[in-house]
């Protein structure tokens, strides 16, 4: 019995019979170029080395179902599912679950299970890289064995149905292989999580599930599989002890995924194997009708037309009848599988514990309305006994609670557990070193004593810590921790290794601790083999997030050239592991499908495409060489050239200091201030901005280019303006390079500024008087951006004006010119702006003065050039918007005002008088001049066109009015109808008790009538 299995718990294996490919699926051998050609499955990336193209052979469908078995509470696979096996006629691929996951846990993976470790460990495991003991799977190939009867998958299957009888016999228990198949029996238990009919003396314990592909199982090979588990064909072993059954799950059909998930689930609420015994206890006839009359009864219950009080009282009595019969057969025979098994003290873990608690709890046989884990009580008697004393008062409890629900007994599953923990702490306490609370204890003086980084705190907290902790008796785990202790220069990564190593010991003996060692080993060399850093956090960290393998950093000369070779080279070998063992041997031949292309087609193919890549290469390689001769030349021509230039100037400059120096002290002892230069005093006018056209041989002279340097903020941008004569150097050296390949070298370079270099139209450019507009004309959003826009480049030139006049200062200091007024000047300045800080309440925020908008009188002065509107325009395209257009031109025309500083009226006045009119470009003279009264009369004759509306009746809405209309009425109609009859009946009513009231007045006269002559009689008898 494998560690973690507990005596009454059911095991569940998955069988995926892939059959996508007809031959069988495979992985590459060769890890996968970007010019690979004739990929048949899945393989290995040459750069990053992980998993790529995994949906060849739909092995992607394969990961994804394998990712189902994952515990949905935690990171760890389901505690009751223990193999999940991949199977095809050529390839096989098994893994245990439990051992895969302490292998993930070994390496440092992350906590969610990826594509990459599911088929990248297998990869590793098929290419010998990786030993299948140390990390769980198993890589079988068939492509060389001949064919035989059975096949060798077939016997593989006999072997493991052979092995789940044997493990199901140890355990007192039998074994079952389930089918997914639409005509199955569908999983369903109404609710309960225990069978319905009497249990059978060995019950289940050992489940195969049967999946297929997306493309399903093929029915020959689907035969042969039921006769395997079934045990019905000439040529197979005995099957399972329960044979074959095929299930259904609500909803038709699923991907197989989806599917397993759906039963995974029905199997955690206890829904799934009750519905397998009641079937191999009934048979399929009788299981159907039992199905039949629960359906049928519960429709009849839930469609009766009784109140719910009623419907209550029902399900009551009924309860109370099948409880009263079961009180004499209290301790019947059926009871026994719920009792706890003699001998039941074999060493068990906390995570068994706690899987015990869940199953209860998802199975509705322990309330769900709270979870046992936030339950103070009962987790500190957990934390403080044995695990094995745990399970038994557990199973012991358990058995009390379905006594009592049989019963109709009055029980609280949760308080009486809790009790049960107090009452055997109380009579033996635990002894030491052998609870989880010890096992926390332990761990705590380990972080204690072991220098953990801060990165390791997050790496490794403590709630994984004792998750993965708990798959080893606690006896174990606090001697481990004792022993990490005893050496508290190891860091966390290797107490992670320590628990890693001791649970594979714990679920697979010696060997698979070995192996795993020699993994962790060979993985830990190949992480420093890629140059990462010695300690064995970062070593873990990177790991966890860079491929596993060589990447290359540094490319060979071809690649650079762009010829991709066809092979990889090898990587540098690792060394010698410890036990002399390689870490890399040589992987097997795989064959294969016949299907493929010939040999021959894709060696000639490879060779043809092999040659034009070196002569390609070839070209590219001499291409390259000149241009870097060239470039050096040039490169080499020009240093040399500024050296003179410098050594040049310095040794001019203390010459032309010394001149200077008696003319600059005179001039400063009547001067304050030095001027500026005169490119200095004024700002450059703005420029026309011309676009570069394309570099072409023919019509070079005479035009422009404009080259925009892009600089960071805290330097100055230079826009120079200069004629493409002076690239005629550029020209001449792009001259000497006679091949096509330079030629189109230098049209991409240029292609590649075409953001920064563009032409502009002349219809785009406009006349002279389109050039300006002042910026009062343009709308506000627009005029506040320039201002701030203008404001800032001011800002720009100011600093650098001051940065000069600073270094002018500077330089004459040095040559010992004017130094004391200079001096005084500074002490003045630093007068000054020591005041303007004094009075600095007064002085506006700089925020605030770049951010205020500026006032009409400063707009007015303004003048706005095409260019920088222009710029403005491209640059935001919200200002485009609120202009109406993207071109600077159509702004200026359509926003300019011509400003005379006459008053309009005189001007209209003026021209009335002189008989002239001008109108949109035409011109009008004498009587042909629209007048202010011809223009009155024509406003008078447009206002006095009535404007009456009407409108014709929407045929919609003239339709939906007669519907409602006759709605209505035919409604009032029924209305008056039910009205008049129930007048009608009211009216019968009346007349009825009018009748009513008459006879009983008649019978009252009668019955005076009768009292007064049977008086006399009554007298004389008296």
């Amino acid at each position: 019995m494998l560690p973690g299995v507990l005596r009454d718990g059911v095991q569940l294996h998955v069988l995926y019979w892939e059959g996508d490919c007809k031959e069988t699926y495979f992985f590459e051998p060769e890890d996968l170029l970007k010019e690979t050609k004739h990929k048949d499955g899945p393989g290995r990336c040459f750069c990053c080395g992980h998993v790529a193209e995994t949906w060849r052979q739909r092995l992607d469908n394969m990961q994804s179902t394998l990712r189902m078995c994952l515990d949905p509470h935690s990171s760890m696979f389901r505690q009751d599912v223990a193999s999940f096996h991949c199977l095809s006629p050529k390839m096989r691929m098994s893994y245990s679950l439990r051992q895969f996951y302490t292998y993930l846990r070994a390496i440092g993976a992350a906590a969610t299970v990826t594509e990459n470790d599911v088929l990248g460990t297998a990869m590793a495991v098929e290419r010998a890289e990786l030993n299948a003991s140390a990390c769980g799977i198993e890589v079988q190939n068939w492509n060389g064995v001949q064919a035989s009867d059975p096949r060798p998958h077939e016997q593989w299957l006999q072997n493991k149905v052979q092995d789940m009888n044997e493990a199901a016999k140890s355990r007192g228990g039998s074994s079952i292989g389930l089918l997914l198949d639409k005509d199955g029996c569908e999983v369903s238990s109404f609710g309960t999580s225990l069978p319905m009919f009497a249990v059978p003396p060995e019950p289940i314990r050992e489940v195969l599930i049967l999946l297929g592909g997306p493309r399903g199982i093929e029915s020959e090979e689907l035969v042969r599989l039921m006769a395997i588990f079934s045990g019905a064909g000439t040529w197979t072993g005995p099957g399972f002890t329960q044979g074959l059954m095929k299930i259904r799950l609500p909803g038709g059909l699923h991907h197989s995924c989806v599917a397993l998930n759906d039963l995974l689930s029905f199997h955690d609420k206890g829904y799934l194997i009750p519905v397998v015994e009641d079937y191999k206890g009934l048979g399929e006839a009788r299981h159907r009708v039992k199905s039949a009359a629960m359906n049928s009864a519960i429709t009849a219950w839930a469609t009766s037309s009784l109140p719910a009080k009623s419907k209550c009282e029902a399900l009551q009595r009924f309860a109370w009848k099948v409880q009263h019969s079961c009180l004499d057969r209290a301790d019947s025979s059926s009871n026994q599988r719920w009792a706890v098994v003699a001998g039941d003290e074999e060493p068990a873990t906390p995570n068994e514990v706690s899987s015990y608690l869940d199953k209860l709890q998802a199975t509705g046989q322990f309330p769900r309305d709270t979870p046992w884990r936030s339950q103070w009580r009962l987790t500190m008697c957990l934390e403080a006994i044995e695990p094995a004393r745990a399970l038994k008062v557990l199973r012991e409890c358990h058995r009390r609670s379905l006594k009592a629900a049989r019963c109709g007994a009055e029980f609280h599953p949760w308080e009486e557990l809790a009790f049960d923990l107090d009452e055997a702490l109380r009579s033996a306490p635990s002894k030491k070193d052998r609870c989880p609370r010890d096992v926390r204890s332990a761990l705590l003086k380990a972080r204690a004593e072991i220098e953990v980084a801060e990165e390791e705190e997050d790496l490794f907290p403590d709630a994984d810590m004792m998750l993965l902790l708990g798959e080893l008796p606690c006896e174990q785990a606090a001697q481990l921790l004792q022993n990490c202790c005893s050496n508290p220069q190891e860091s966390m990564l290797y107490l992670s290794h320590s628990i890693a190593n001791a649970i594979m010991r714990h679920q697979g003996g010696l060997e698979a601790d070995l192996q795993l060692r020699l993994a962790i080993k060979a993985f830990l060399n190949s992480a420093e083999y890629e140059g990462r850093d010695e300690e064995a956090y970062e070593k873990l960290k990177q790991t966890c997030h860079k491929p596993r393998r060589q990447r290359w950093f540094q490319p060979p000369e071809q690649l650079a050239l762009g010829d991709v070779p066809r092979t990889v080279p090898e990587p540098l070998p690792v060394g010698e592991l410890p036990g002399g063992s390689d870490a890399e041997t040589k992987p097997p031949k795989v064959i294969r499908p016949p299907f493929r292309a010939k040999a021959p087609a894709a060696a000639k193919a490879g060779a043809k495409a092999a040659a034009k890549a070196t002569s390609k290469a070839t070209a590219k390689a001499a291409a390259k060489s000149f241009a870097t001769a060239q470039a050096k030349t040039l490169a080499k021509a020009q240093a040399k050239t500024q050296a003179k230039a410098q050594a040049k100037t310095q040794a001019k400059t203390p010459l032309k200091l010394a001149k200077a120096q008696p003319k600059a002290s005179a001039k400063a002892e009547t001067k304050r201030k030095l001027p500026l230069p005169k490119k200095l005093q004024q700002p450059p006018p703005p420029k026309r901005s011309i676009w570069l056209p394309r570099l072409q041989k023919e019509g070079r002279e005479g035009r422009e280019v404009k080259i925009v340097v892009v600089v960071p903020a805290n330097a100055l941008a230079i826009c120079h303006l200069f004629s493409l004569s002076s690239l005629m150097a550029m020209e001449l050296f792009c001259s000497k390079i006679s091949s096509d390949a330079e030629g189109a070298w230098l049209d991409k370079k240029l292609h590649l500024r075409r953001c920064l270099i563009q032409t502009e139209r002349n219809e785009d450019i406009g006349g002279p008087e389109d050039q300006i507009i002042a910026l009062s004309s343009l709308p506000e959003p627009v005029a506040t951006r320039y201002y701030r826009m203008k404001r800032k480049m001011e800002k720009i030139r100011d600093a650098a004006l001051d940065r000069l006049e600073d270094l002018r200062r500077q330089k004459l200091i040095e040559a010992g010119i004017g130094l004391e007024q200079i001096e005084n000047t500074r002490r003045s300045g630093r007068r000054s702006s020591q005041l303007a800080l004094a009075d600095g309440d007064d002085v506006p925020h700089q925020d605030d003065e770049d951010d205020r908008i500026p006032t009409s009188s400063e707009m007015a002065t303004i003048i706005v050039n095409r260019v920088q509107l222009q710029r403005m325009l491209d640059e935001d395209p919200r200002l485009a918007e609120i202009c109406s257009s993207d071109k600077a031109v159509d702004v200026v025309r359509r926003f300019r005002v011509d400003q005379t500083g006459d008053d309009p009226f005189e001007v209209v006045a003026r021209l009335q008088a002189l008989g002239f009119f001008e109108l949109r470009g035409e011109r009008f003279f004498g009587d042909a001049c629209p007048h202010q009264a011809s223009v009155a009369e024509k406003l008078n004759a447009i206002e006095s066109i009535a404007t009456d509306l009407a409108f014709d009746e929407v045929e919609t809405l003239r339709v939906m009015s007669q519907e409602l209309h006759s709605a209505l009425t035919e409604s009032q109609k029924e209305w008056r109808a039910e009205l008049l009859s129930v007048l009608q009946l009211a009216s019968l009513l009346s007349n009825a008790l009018i009748d009513l009231t008459k006879k009983i007045e008649q019978v009252q006269l009668n019955h005076t009538e009768l009292a007064i002559r049977a008086a006399p009689l009554t007298i004389g008898k008296k």
